[in-house]
């Protein structure tokens, strides 16, 4: 027989030895490995901590060494030294001897006699402890958690803290459950990969770690336990519930063999880290309650709570600079002006505390240099000072406490609120007034006016709390005043807003129920009327306004107003009537939907003067409609007034499909001549609208033949 089926036979008969001759020879432990010639079986072995190893020779005279290589001389650096003495094997089996591993780590052995270990007889043993990570990490084999609720939290853990957890040091974790983490996730306005990649997690992580073991039997009331961070966590209980720094421990010793995991229901944070955001330092201030309300009802609490700099790729805004006053300076303040701190923060100037002191950009103090100019959100440049202290100062009010650090931006704290300049309340025209209303009484959710003066944005204001409030400013005469609305809440109900000009006519409101609308093209110092004000209601059915379309207005034959609709379902504009006027009212469609558009004009009294509403279609022109007759006696009933023109007017322009001509003229023929001199129309003149539909769009002349010579005016044809 050769050696190689020799030594075939005696392994199979060994292994049938498995069952029985161990016992004989009293060699119990949870694993054995045999000894032959030139091997050991297994070779490699994997096994937890505490578990026992039985060494049984069968063939052979061989050791187990576990000290030093045989065949280089060096130490295996095994987590624990081990070895058994050389023994003669028999086909019986000789126990050698039981080692028990407690340590966790990969032990390497050979057989130190002759040259066994040269020639293959060589092994290992991985103690592999069931460590918190693989705690955390799951079941390998059927993919389920052994830690419900945590995947986010144990994912993080064991991607920045895997090897600690891994390790043979003992920790107690606290894990975060994940409503915990849906929490902070919305807390710090990131996503969960964002969230994941934020460079203060492992900081973070750590704090949630606590050097030793601590069964819930070992928790109680007054604890001060070490972090892995460095600061200490503190145990409380109140009502039989233990919290370790306010988070309730939910669920308790989940054990590993390095420790053991408790699962808490909040995030923990360690002090000294960055706060969230800006908005989260001014609102945990007991200091500064008057800033923070003006902060909320300028609309600027989300804003302020975005993160940039943590999320570039978002397209937030941000980073954000706040020079925060405190109560005392707001109170201060309001003195100033005249007002008790409740008038100033019912007041239209809530708004201007707030985006005075908010600039853009991360600007801390290592970067403020004297004569640095800012811009703050109120558009006024302000001035940093050094002094040759190294205090610093913003447009000459002390900064009292500087680099308060957010993850969005930073905070200084100032002893004196920035002034507010307060607009004049009278121009050449007088003051007009927005009134701001809320049925409900709580002020408005975020919702802004935006007040602008010939192109210019002249205010910002808002409703602050209660059912009203007045804004005055001053308008001057000729000017253009355009009024925008706009909430980034869809629960506006029962906001509205209503403009009288100086002489308390209403001439401008919003729609019904806060909905977010425009009132363009109000002029300033209009005649006054004999009968009133026309309203002109613009109606959109499904809330997107008439976006580029607008509606002109003549009155008279002139062009009075051109009214646009940028957002809403619907909005009003009131134009003065006198007795006899004649308005024409001309519609341009914009670009999306203009089916949905509509208008309607109501007189003085409310009745309907014009009804364009329809679903099917954008709405018609329409013409020659009076506002109001003036009364006149019975024998005068059959009096006509007739409309004189002392001024050629040629209207609408741009024109799409009729073209009215008004003059006090005799006008004997019409010609219409393009920009290459072409002629596209020649006809007698006719008191009727010249039908220009079959135009090309284009910018066109037109040529009045009249006795006294020709008059020639430009339009242009749209479509």
């Amino acid at each position: 027989m050769t050696q190689l089926s020799r030594k075939f036979l005696l392994m199979v008969f060994n292994l049938i030895l498995i069952g029985n001759s161990y016992a004989q020879v009293s060699c119990d432990a949870d694993y054995k490995v045999l000894l032959t010639d030139y091997s050991f079986t297994p070779s490699e072995l994997t096994i937890l901590p505490g578990e026992t190893v039985a060494f049984i020779n069968v063939e052979g005279t061989h050791n187990v060494n576990g000290v030093k290589n045989t065949k280089t001389g060096e130490s295996f650096n095994n987590p624990v030294d081990f070895s058994l003495p050389q023994s003669v094997g028999t086909t019986e089996g000789v126990c050698m001897g039981v080692i028990k591993f407690d340590t966790p780590g990969v032990y390497n052995y050979d057989c130190g006699v002759g040259f066994h270990a040269d020639l293959g007889m060589v092994g290992s043993i991985n103690v592999d402890a069931f460590t918190i990570k693989d705690l955390m990490m799951g079941n390998p084999t059927t993919g389920e958690p052994y830690l419900e609720e945590t995947f986010q939290s144990t994912y993080a853990m064991t991607y920045y803290l895997g090897r600690e957890l891994d390790s043979t040091v003992d920790y107690t974790v606290f894990v975060p459950n994940q409503n915990a983490v849906d929490a902070i996730k919305e807390y710090m306005q990131l996503g969960q990969f964002d969230m994941l990649s934020f460079y203060d997690l492992k900081p973070a992580l750590e704090y949630h770690i606590v050097e030793g073991v601590y069964m819930a039997k070992d928790l109680s009331d007054g604890q001060s336990l070490p972090t892995m961070y460095g600061q200490n966590v503190s145990i409380t209980e109140k009502d039989g519930v233990l919290r370790v720094d306010g988070a309730a421990i939910i669920s308790t010793d989940y054990k590993a063999s390095n420790g053991v995991v408790h699962i808490i229901d909040q995030t923990l944070a360690p002090r000294g880290l960055p706060k969230a955001s800006v908005w989260d330092i001014v609102e945990q201030s007991p200091d500064h309650n008057f800033f923070e309300e003006a902060i909320v009802n300028v609309g600027l609490r989300n804003t302020l709570r975005q993160q940039a700099e943590l999320d570039p790729n978002g397209g937030k805004p941000g980073p954000f600079t706040l020079f925060a006053p405190t109560d005392d300076a707001v109170n201060a303040l309001a003195q100033s002006l005249g007002m008790t701190i409740v008038e100033f923060m019912n007041s239209s100037f809530i708004d201007d505390l707030a985006n005075q002191h908010i600039i853009a950009g991360r600007g801390e103090k290592e970067k403020f240099y004297d004569g640095l100019v800012v811009t703050n959100f109120a558009r006024e440049d302000l001035t940093i000072g050094v002094t040759p202290t190294n205090t610093f100062t913003i447009n000459g009010i002390d900064i009292i406490v500087t680099d308060l650090l957010a993850y969005n931006g930073v905070v200084h704290i100032i002893d004196a609120a920035i002034p507010i300049d307060i607009p004049n309340k009278s121009g050449t025209c007088g003051t007009w007034k927005l009134a701001m209303y809320d049925e409900n009484g709580d002020g408005w959710n975020e919702t802004n006016v935006y007040i602008q003066i010939d192109g210019e944005l002249f205010s910002t204001q808002t409703l602050p709390f209660g059912t009203s409030s007045i804004f005055e400013f001053g308008v001057d005469s000729g000017s253009v005043v355009d009024i925008y609305s706009f909430s980034p809440n869809a629960n506006t109900a029962g906001e509205s807003y209503k403009i009288f000009d100086e002489n308390d006519r209403q001439i401008a409101a919003s729609g019904q129920n806060g909905k977010a609308v425009n009132s363009l093209g109000l002029l300033a110092c209009a005649e006054p009327s004999d009968c009133g004000m026309i309203e002109v209601k613009l109606l959109d059915r499904i809330g997107e306004g008439w976006l580029q379309g607008y509606l002109e207005v003549y009155r008279n034959k002139s062009l009075y107003i051109t009214i646009q609709f940028f957002q809403g379902d619907e909005q009003s504009t009131f134009i003065p009537a006198n007795y006899g006027d004649v308005f024409d009212f001309v519609a341009t469609e914009g670009t999306f939907e203009p089916r949905f558009n509509s208008y309607v004009v109501y007189d003085a009294d409310g009745n309907i003067l014009v009804d364009q509403r329809s679903d099917a279609k954008f709405p018609d022109n329409v013409y020659d409609i009076i506002a109001c007759e003036e009364d006149v006696d019975d024998d005068n009933n059959n009096d006509t007034t007739e409309v004189t023109y002392t001024t050629t007017t040629l209207f609408p322009n741009p024109v799409s499909d009729k073209l009215f001509i008004t003059t006090g003229m005799e006008i004997q023929r019409v010609e219409i001549t393009n920009m290459l001199g072409q002629k596209v129309y020649d006809e007698p003149f006719k008191p009727e609208p010249l039908n220009v539909s079959l135009l090309k769009m284009g910018a066109y002349v037109v040529k009045l033949v009249t006795p006294e010579g020709p008059e020639f005016y430009n339009i242009s044809v749209i479509r």
